[in-house]
């Protein structure tokens, strides 16, 4: 839940700026608002740096 809270978050706020326009941050609402798609896209919500390790030897 804390995924979808967070993505949930980062699109809201490229709507409002002022969080009192926000909607309550729940899967039902989430669900209501988006349409989920598998995409090959990649969103870091990580705030640690990324490990750089070869997929190979």
């Amino acid at each position: 839940m804390r995924t979808i809270k967070k993505l949930f978050e980062l699109e809201v706020a490229s709507w409002f700026d002022n969080q009192e326009y926000w909607p309550t941050m729940d899967l039902p609402t989430f669900t209501e608002f988006f349409q989920v798609e598998v995409q090959d896209e990649v969103v870091d919500l990580v705030d640690e740096d990324l490990m750089n390790n070869p997929l190979v030897d």
